[in-house]
């Protein structure tokens, strides 16, 4: 039961992680824009006022982040709903976090790539950069894959004997 609450619980702080700042974009050093998982996951614009005139800076369509979320919020439901207490349970609820974890490994090589501006000067540059909430939650994820590793490991030594 103590393994089940706590992974019930760093679930619930995964998915609650999704509304905080993730990463933030640069420009010449100044942080312009913040965006959360959610806003690079529904490839939310934001328009900044770069060098004196409004220029639309898009990170575009981010699909790991799109993952993180559906994941988190399935992984969620999934533990709530189903007693994390037999072989095929500890399997899925692993393979949905691991699949949230490996998302959120490639999140910020995707983010950097799809991460546009329009009518962008010569010689501004943009940087990517990952914030505490991204890493936080990067962090938990493999947590939560550990203890449903060693619960899955377990039960297969349990089953087995």
């Amino acid at each position: 039961m103590g393994d089940s609450f706590m992974i019930k619980l760093l679930a619930l702080v995964i998915l609650m992680l999704m509304f905080v700042p993730f990463a933030a974009i640069s420009c010449e050093g100044e942080e312009i824009i913040v965006k959360t998982n959610l806003g690079m996951g529904l490839g939310l614009d934001s328009k900044v006022e770069l060098m004196g005139s409004e220029e639309k800076i898009e990170m575009g369509f981010v699909w790991p982040a799109t993952l993180v979320l559906v994941t988190s919020l399935l992984g969620l439901v999934f533990l709530i709903k189903q007693p994390i207490e037999t072989k095929l349970s500890h399997l899925l609820a692993l393979g949905i976090y691991g699949v949230m974890l490996l998302s959120m490994i490639i999140l910020p090589g995707v983010a950097e790539e799809v991460m546009v501006t329009s009518n962008r000067g010569d010689g501004l540059s943009l940087e990517l950069t990952m914030k505490l909430g991204y890493y936080l939650a990067l962090v938990l994820n493999a947590i939560v894959v550990l203890l449903l590793g060693i619960a899955s490991f377990r039960e297969c030594i349990i089953y087995r004997d």
